[in-house]
């Protein structure tokens, strides 16, 4: 009986090590959530595994993950197995962000496990990059997909083409304060928006109020997340700047006026004392009394500014004002920009100068003291410059030419 034993024992061993199970095929990581299929090119096993608290398996081979963990699945063909070692995962969270993206425009999609892999499934469709931003292509729908070791979790994106053509906003550019306007667009049921109401406010029917001067983009949105966006001007009435000039004139020195507010248009009240050309110079035409006029017109209205001037003759001019003498100096003129301005009067009176060009901005100014010469050093371009000079008892104001 012994013998007969020991010749089992040794028939099934040279039987069992003779006899191969191919190695299981499937999936090493396994996502809590999911469901796996693991199979074996041998035939007539049967399945199992080592802790049935973290996965089920059945017969086929059909495994369902129950928590996370580690457990080894076993194939058995008779006494010989086979054994492969699988890792559970808790399910990547939920991806967060819009659902619609528009077709050129970007948004941005957001997981909370951290290192994960951003993918699209069709990159004709959508493309997404490694920190979560889409950008929509055409039309359609994608699945975007987040992955990190072994496990996914994917969310549908929509890519809407309204702006292609652009929906048009249509309607007036510019209001003045305290007026309306309307706008529309050539897409229904969006929503107005103003990106800064103090500026302008904008009801759901497309009415503009203006309340400050400046400008605001308003943004006609759809409900897809698609936008077109206009720029509005917020106008007011202009208010041009005290006009700058002498009140008292002869032909000896040439006449210039100026305002610091561009765009204006010059004229005077008599013409037949002066004329006044674009860029302010008067001409003398008779000894007499005028008014400059300054005036500014907007879409919003017109307002200007006056100044009284009279003309006299060379050797009447030095009597006015109790006898004072006001004229400025500018040695050499033209020049490239280094001169020396002397105001020269019956008194050393101070003198405030100021240097601008034509358009009003002020470059230089500084105070000096008249009859003395002050010495100017300034990087201009060539061109045509102002310089007034300013006393208690008058103004004058002189045309610079650099070359």
């Amino acid at each position: 009986m012994k013998k007969v034993y020991l010749t089992f024992l040794l028939l099934f061993s040279l039987s069992a090590s003779s006899y191969a199970i191919a190695p299981i095929t499937g999936d090493t990581v396994l996502c809590l959530g999911t469901t796996a299929y693991f199979s074996d090119s041998t035939p007539g096993g049967s399945w199992t595994c080592d802790d049935t608290s973290i996965i089920k398996i059945d017969l086929a081979g059909k495994v369902i993950p129950k928590v996370a963990g580690i457990v080894t699945i076993y194939y058995f063909v008779g006494l010989i197995s086979v054994t492969k070692t699988i890792t559970v995962r808790a399910p990547i969270p939920v991806i967060t962000g819009p659902t619609h993206v528009c077709v050129g425009e970007t948004i941005t999609l957001s997981d909370t496990l951290t290192a994960g892999r951003w993918s699209s499934s069709d990159t004709m469709v959508a493309i997404i990059n490694s920190v979560g931003f889409v950008h929509g292509k055409s039309k359609d729908s994608v699945f975007i997909t987040y992955s990190y070791s072994g496990c996914t979790t994917n969310t549908v994106i929509y890519v809407d083409s309204i702006r292609i053509p652009a929906p048009v906003i249509a309607g007036p550019t510019h209001l003045c304060i305290g007026s309306t306007i309307t706008l529309s667009d050539t897409l229904t049921h969006g929503r107005w928006s103003s990106s800064d109401t103090v500026i302008a406010t904008i009801d759901s029917f497309g009415l503009i109020h203006g309340k400050r001067r400046d400008s605001v983009l308003l943004t006609y949105s759809y409900y897809s997340g698609c936008t077109t966006r206009e720029v509005i001007y917020v106008d007011s009435i202009p208010v041009p700047a005290q006009i700058l000039g002498p009140s008292e004139i002869s032909p000896c020195y040439p006449v210039y006026f100026m305002d610091s507010v561009p765009a204006g248009i010059w004229s005077v009240s008599n013409n037949l004392v002066g004329s006044i050309d674009t860029d302010g110079h008067f001409t003398i035409r008779q000894y007499g009394t005028d008014t400059v006029i300054y005036t500014i017109t907007s879409k919003c209205g017109t307002n200007f500014t006056s100044f009284s001037t009279t003309s006299y003759s060379c050797e009447g001019v030095k009597v006015i004002r109790n006898n004072a003498i006001i004229f400025l100096q500018i040695i050499p003129n033209p020049n490239k920009g280094f001169f020396s301005t002397n105001v020269r009067s019956d008194k050393n009176e101070p003198a405030d100068i100021m240097i601008s060009d034509l358009l009003g901005r002020e470059l230089k100014k500084f105070t000096t003291v008249a009859n003395r010469s002050f010495d100017v050093k300034l990087d201009l371009r060539p061109g045509v410059y102002l310089i007034s000079a300013i006393t208690a008892r008058g103004n004058y104001v002189e045309r610079m030419v650099v070359e």
